[in-house]
């Protein structure tokens, strides 16, 4: 099943090629979606 890749899929690949270490908050609160989506 191929689903894609969405603007906040693009987002957080984006942010990690920033910093590899970035925690999943720090993410989840970029891109404006939950700790537990980022998991």
């Amino acid at each position: 099943m191929h689903t894609g890749l969405d603007q906040k899929d693009f987002k957080i690949i984006e942010l990690l090629q920033k910093d590899g270490r970035m925690p999943n908050t720090v993410i989840a609160k970029e891109v404006g979606i939950s700790e537990a989506t980022v998991r």
